[in-house]
Formats: C-alpha cells, sequence, structure tokens
C-alpha cells in the first residue's frame, strides 16, 4: 500500500510539473492558437525567488519599470516574457493601468459571427515555442490581416470568457501598425 501511495504521488507530481510546463507549438494557422489566456505557464523561480534565467539586475529593473506610476505601462522586447508573466501574475497592480506592447496581430474566429482578436509574440517553451499575449478588444478599431506586426495601446481588464474563468484582455485605445517588425521569439524563461 505504501508503493502505491508513493507511486500516486509521483505520478500526481509529473503530471502537475507537465501541466504547467507550457509545452506548445507554434501555431501554422488561427485555429491553433489559444482562444483566450493565450498561454498559462508559470515562471520558473530560482532558489532566492527570483525568476530563473535573469540576473538580478534584470529582475529588479523589470519590476521597478513595471511597478512605478507612470501613464503607460511598456512591455519591452527583451523582457517581454518577465514582464508579461509579472502582470498576470500580478494582476490586481495592473488592472484598469494603460498597457503598450508590440506583437503580431491575430484573428481568431470564434464561430460565424464573431471574431476574437489577439497579439502575441513566441517564446521558447519547454519543448517548442509557445504564445505569450493578450486578447484585444478592437473598440471599433478596424481588424488588420493576421501577421501584421502592431503597437498595441489599451487598459488591461479582466473578463469572464466562461462561468468561473477570469482571464485578462486589452481593452485598445489604438493598434498601430508598425513598418518594422521586432522580434516574433523572445527569451523565455
Amino acid at each position: 500500500m505504501k508503493i502505491l501511495n508513493v507511486c500516486l504521488c509521483a505520478v500526481s507530481f509529473i503530471t502537475v510539473i507537465l501541466f504547467f510546463s507550457g509545452c506548445g507549438m507554434a501555431p501554422e494557422n488561427s485555429s491553433e492558437i489559444s482562444s483566450y489566456g493565450i498561454t498559462n505557464m508559470p515562471p520558473n523561480i530560482g532558489q532566492n525567488g527570483e525568476p530563473s534565467g535573469f540576473d538580478e539586475e534584470t529582475v529588479n529593473v523589470l519590476y521597478i519599470e513595471t511597478t512605478l506610476d507612470t501613464d503607460i505601462i511598456e512591455i519591452r522586447e527583451e523582457s517581454f516574457v518577465a514582464q508579461f508573466y509579472e502582470i498576470i501574475f500580478l494582476s490586481e497592480e495592473f488592472i484598469g493601468r494603460k498597457i503598450r506592447f508590440e506583437g503580431i496581430f491575430w484573428n481568431v474566429p470564434m464561430s460565424e459571427d464573431e471574431n476574437q482578436y489577439i497579439v502575441f509574440r513566441y517564446a521558447d517553451g519547454c519543448c517548442m515555442p509557445m504564445e505569450i499575449g493578450f486578447e484585444i478588444v478592437l473598440n471599433g478599431i478596424a481588424p488588420l490581416p493576421d501577421d501584421t506586426w502592431v503597437e498595441v495601446t489599451g487598459i488591461l481588464e479582466e473578463f469572464e470568457p466562461f462561468p468561473g474563468h477570469i482571464a485578462l484582455r486589452i481593452d485598445a485605445v489604438s493598434i498601430v501598425e508598425m513598418n518594422e517588425r521586432g522580434a516574433e521569439m523572445v527569451p523565455g524563461w
């Protein structure tokens, strides 16, 4: 019985680890992109409580720059994943704040009459690239073609995509098509 309990605990632990590892493939078409929380993988936390993969100076700069009382929180290319997760895990600090970031615009058809729009970048996952970004509420802004590089500015808000599940999205104030593309693949954890 003791061996069975140990085996069940080990299987449960491995299942939890795999669930939170965020394995995924870069989408070849819009149907492969998640329809709301574009990723749910938590960051890897090192022994000192800081995200692994970043030195102490980088982590401190990320935290300070995204939590200062500024008019607009800029999610930068070099720290895209870290800032994204900071916003997700400390969402109560960021709800109602204006956020600006660049990424790939994508249309996700939800039904014949409904579309969902997302802006994301790819990040290194445990085994394959994953999509990191937010759903975007257009507010009358004309949708752009898929794979257009844009800069989005908008207010972070919570919404309930289905009963009992809270997600985050950006209520767009502006979406600007950029002439120059940034890095589609950004460093992960």
